[in-house]
């Protein structure tokens, strides 16, 4: 049953302006439902809604929803919501025009996948935050894969021998040129940069690399969501003071990389070593 109906039962003069919001944002985002709502109105109110989509505070109105809210395509939604796909979903939740529209879309599952998210207290976070992160899952997908099957090289260095691309990053590569810059973890046999040293670690809460001449940082980030990790790379007076009494000079750093985790590079966590 379509929820959005009841909507507009009540009303048999015009419709206010919430309501043509709403039939507005159905047929944005919900279109597939837009015909059984539309059918239910009456004639006079069929003729103010066309109205009122083509005039200028319809375009008013859906400028400004489409420069708040993140892209969604609420038509073609996986059944197990991601993360970054909770978070968008939970922006549109907060407009009650908007939180009608998406509640006919979504499956039981996908219902019951969001009140757990909100359960286990994930913060709701803004639409920048939510596009960087979304930038960081594409860049991660749009990467070539190896799977390792049978038959199928299992390891970064064995697909560079036999195929010539690495396969992390879909560019030529040959194997001497790899092994110039990386070497192989033999507990993970993961690449590791030439030249990277773990300097001293926190679980959870701080890595700390030599990188060449240089010192980075490395600081997991729970908000938006779990998963990644921030950048920093020391300048030379942080670098100075680490130095000399340790992990207690970058205390500040540390909590700013927290906070403002949006001014700085971002990474998923497992590609640490890879930066």
């Amino acid at each position: 049953m379509t929820l959005a109906i009841f909507d507009f039962t009540p009303f048999k003069d015009e419709l206010p302006e919430f309501n043509l919001k709403l039939l507005l944002n159905i047929e944005d985002l919900n279109n597939s439902i837009f015909d059984e709502v539309f059918g239910i109105l009456k004639p006079h109110q069929q003729t103010q809604y066309i109205a009122y989509k083509d005039s200028e505070r319809a375009e008013k109105y859906r400028k400004k929803r489409n420069s708040k809210l993140p892209y969604v395509d609420f038509n073609n939604l996986p059944e197990i919501l991601d993360d970054v796909l909770l978070q968008k979903i939970l922006l549109y939740k907060k407009y009650k025009d908007l939180r009608r529209v998406i509640y006919d879309l979504l499956s039981k599952d996908q219902k019951d996948q969001i009140i757990q998210y909100e359960s286990e207290g994930n913060e709701l976070v803004t639409n920048e935050e939510i596009e960087i992160i979304s930038k960081v899952f594409e860049k991660k997908r749009t990467e070539r894969k190896f799977m390792g099957n049978m038959g199928e090289p299992g390891t970064v260095d064995e697909y560079i021998l036999i195929y010539g691309v690495d396969p992390r990053t879909g560019q030529p590569e040959s194997i001497e040129n790899f092994f110039k810059k990386y070497t192989i973890d033999p507990k993970t046999g993961r690449p590791v940069p030439k030249g990277t040293k773990l300097l001293e670690k926190k679980d959870w809460y701080y890595y700390v690399y030599e990188k060449g001449s240089g010192i980075q940082l490395s600081v997991p980030i729970s908000k938006p969501t779990s998963g990644f990790d921030v950048l920093y790379t020391l300048n030379e007076l942080e670098k100075e003071k680490y130095l000399q009494i340790g992990i207690k000079a970058l205390e500040d750093r540390i909590e700013d990389m927290n906070v403002n985790f949006i001014h700085y590079e971002i990474i998923r966590g497992d590609d640490r070593v890879l930066f």
